[in-house]
């Protein structure tokens, strides 16, 4: 969710400038939907006058995704009357844990990016923001901080003398390359596994003719696994696409970074630090 019009990214354009095309051109009063108490967040846009820039901001938050029916509800409601799912009841208690701790930390780095105003947002465009702060802050990308091709792929050597904006950036990355090297190779694989043991289960289920005594209790175990199909799924693209995008932007970092210091330098002398006067005031100019 955006606070203004978006324009379409043009392939030609290079990064992070590629990030400009997909920032709102104006910004306005919004409110997003309201959402019930199962694990859904609402938020509400706010515009403010802010003195040394006279022109409104953006305080628009984006809404964390929501949690697959399965993963909103409390874990004893996966397990129907017939105790069908009782046996993988540890696979469903690890996808629930890994899911919530993946999306809360990618809300939390979306959020001090201010990734709601771009359109189509990812995490290495987060990661360009991020760092287009830290030059602000007057980091130096040799002596203060480090780049790996695996995770955790950014690493901070000192948050001294940083900006509080910049830190708040710094710790919400810390916080998500953490969980990303957590959930990654073996418990990628993991979650492989347990999604094909649901794929047998559910396709068991398809073929199997229930008596009308049955039938009831049936059809829920057959939506609760197609659920958890559903939320496995996603879990695992969501993650390897992180990763994928984090070792192509550090990877080809050395290309971007003239044109991220350049961005940095005009951030420190217009003092913007934080995500959204980044994106707002620097990045979309």
């Amino acid at each position: 969710m955006g606070c203004g019009e978006l324009s379409k990214i043009k392939k030609s354009q290079s990064v992070p400038l590629l990030i400009s095309a997909r920032v709102s051109k104006e910004l306005r009063r919004g409110e997003t939907l309201s959402t019930d108490r199962d694990s859904r967040f609402s938020s509400r846009a706010i515009s403010v006058k802010v003195p040394e820039y006279q022109e409104k901001i953006c305080l628009k938050f984006r809404i964390f995704e929501e949690f697959h029916d399965l993963i909103a509800q409390e874990l004893s409601s996966s397990v129907d009357s017939h105790q069908v799912l009782y046996e993988y009841i540890t696979d469903i208690k690890k996808i629930k844990k890994y899911w919530i701790m993946f999306r809360s930390a990618i809300s939390y780095f979306d959020l001090a990016t201010h990734g709601s105003c771009i359109e189509d947002y990812k995490i290495s465009d987060g990661a360009a923001i991020m760092l287009v702060s830290c030059v602000a802050s007057r980091k130096n990308f040799d002596i203060d901080i480090l780049f790996h091709i695996e995770t955790p792929y950014i690493v901070f050597l000192s948050t001294a003398n940083c900006h509080r904006e910049t830190i708040i950036m710094m710790r919400a990355w810390q916080n998500l390359a953490s969980v990303m090297s957590k959930l990654s190779g073996k418990k990628i694989a993991l979650l492989e596994k347990i999604m094909e043991k649901f794929t047998i289960l559910i396709n068991q289920y398809e073929k199997y003719t229930p008596t009308s005594d049955e039938e009831r209790d049936i059809n829920k175990s057959k939506k609760n696994i197609r659920n958890l199909i559903t939320v496995i799924k996603q879990l695992i693209y969501d993650l390897k696409d992180s990763h994928k995008q984090m070792k192509d932007f550090v990877g080809t970092f050395k290309a971007k970074r003239s044109e991220i210091e350049e961005l940095g330098e005009l951030a420190f002398k217009k003092l913007n630090y934080s995500g959204d006067q980044i994106v707002h005031y620097i990045i979309s100019k």
